[in-house]
């Protein structure tokens, strides 16, 4: 498995204290360290430095290497633009695919702090041994302590399989946090129902099913994608 470290965003939402060129995730928010070096020596107690990669903007990669001086070069990939969370992950696909396109991915969000720590390493052993084995959309979320808004809600449907503590279930709904007062009435019906968790976005594929899912649903998405891969321009 290769983990991606998904760290291009601005942080709008701690401004003024969070801006373009040192946004929250670089900010030292927790015992004098940023989100990102959480995020970096967490998955080096897993992966080589060499397996582990960064996707970030022009902007922010120097910050990159300045917090972590083992990151690869090699392995920063440079956002050509900001978009939302599908074109990034395609993105982050398209790049892999290059190298490998059959060793599964995983996006680690590094707005999230993941404790215990062997816990998601055992989600994403799980989820590695999946995406080996099918063309699935893998995704995860975890359960909170309480109903919030503001954020996007997986719903549970059918247990699939249990191992090693993970729990893998297909999707019944998804509730964008997008969708107003009737996704915030849904998502605390469900959460009551013991039903409901927060995404978290760890996606999971290999970068041929990434992109396959692209190609029949989001063309707009999958063709310029591929001219990356083919080694055209990366600009849209």
């Amino acid at each position: 498995m290769k983990p991606v470290i998904i760290c291009g965003g601005v942080g709008a939402k701690m401004w003024p204290a969070s801006r373009i060129k040192c946004p929250k995730h670089f900010l030292p928010l927790l015992s004098g360290k940023s989100l990102f070096q959480w995020n970096w020596n967490s998955l080096r107690k897993k992966f080589e430095a060499k397996d582990i990669y960064i996707q970030t903007t022009a902007d922010q990669a120097g910050l990159v290497k300045e917090q972590a001086p083992e990151v690869l070069t090699s392995n920063i990939f440079i956002e050509p633009e900001l978009r939302n969370q599908g074109p990034a992950t395609g993105f982050a696909a398209a790049i892999l695919y290059t190298i490998d396109p059959d060793e599964p991915f995983m996006l680690v969000q590094v707005d999230d702090i993941r404790i215990p720590e062997q816990y998601f390493f055992e989600t994403m052993d799980v989820c590695d041994r999946l995406a080996r084995n099918t063309s699935k959309y893998i995704t995860g979320g975890f359960r909170p302590d309480f109903a919030i808004t503001g954020n996007d809600w997986l719903i549970k449907g059918d247990l699939e399989i249990e191992q090693d503590r993970v729990g893998v279930y297909k999707v019944e709904k998804f509730l964008w946090r997008g969708a107003g007062e009737n996704a915030k009435r849904q998502a605390e019906k469900y959460f009551k129902q013991g039903r409901a968790l927060l995404h978290t976005n760890h996606t999971c594929m290999t970068p041929r099913s990434f992109l396959e899912m692209f190609k029949k649903y989001r063309m707009e998405w999958y063709t310029p994608l591929m001219k990356i891969i083919d080694g055209g321009d990366v600009a849209k």
